[in-house]
């Protein structure tokens, strides 16, 4: 009903909640799949200042000292989480982000949610200009270049989800050009935060981080 009223969804995606079993990652890119959202934005799950879920791990006594303070050098904003003690074992909950992201921002599984809603948009209602700006052009050129031409892996994928648009929904390529071009940021970043995430099993598994930092003591709690 959103896409027919020619919305683009866009949607953002939590993992460490307390009652999350092991098939949460499946789950979620199942859910991701079946709603053909392109843009999602994935991230661990972080206790944050005057909030109802601090309270509740303050008073547990599994909310860690400086829970609210973040380092530069940790990592980026989707790494950054789990300040509290997870009831499911810390690795499995990565491994599962890691899953998801590499699951939705695969290529091919990305842009056919674009196809999806390229099909699904209606854009019956909106006038489309037969004419565009010198900027707007030069964009698009840029885009069909990185995706359409010099990249070979997105080449495929990306002239698919275009034609396939251009002949069953029209309207919507301007949409579907917007969502494909995200590809370039959103793509890339996936693999830096999978590489993160590696990083930080490897540690786990090393033995560097199964000691959690200190717990805020329960007497400190008002």
């Amino acid at each position: 009903r959103i896409y027919a009223a020619g919305m683009v969804v866009t949607a953002g995606f939590i993992i460490g909640f307390d009652n999350e079993t092991n098939s949460v990652s499946e789950a979620m890119v199942d859910c991701i799949k079946a709603t053909s959202i392109p843009v999602c934005m994935i991230g661990l799950l972080a206790a944050l200042p005057n909030t109802q879920l601090t309270r509740r791990l303050q008073k547990d006594g599994r909310l860690f000292r400086d829970y609210e303070i973040v380092n530069a050098n940790q990592g980026c904003q989707s790494t950054i989480g789990l300040n509290f003690c997870t009831l499911r074992p810390r690795r499995d909950i990565i491994e599962d982000y890691q899953r998801v992201l590499q699951s939705v921002y695969d290529p091919a599984a990305y842009f056919e949610r674009v196809r999806a809603v390229g099909r699904a948009l209606n854009c019956l209602d909106v006038r489309r200009r037969l004419h565009f700006k010198k900027s707007e052009l030069l964009q698009l050129a840029r885009v069909v270049w990185h995706m359409g031409i010099r990249t070979p892996g997105l080449r495929r994928h990306f002239w698919g989800a275009f034609v396939d648009c251009a002949w069953h929904n029209p309207g919507a390529v301007d949409q579907v050009i917007r969502l494909m071009a995200l590809y370039l940021h959103l793509g890339r970043f996936s693999l830096y935060v999978i590489g993160e995430l590696n990083s930080l099993t490897t540690r786990i598994d090393a033995g560097e981080l199964n000691v959690p930092p200190s717990i805020i003591p329960l007497s400190a709690v008002g």
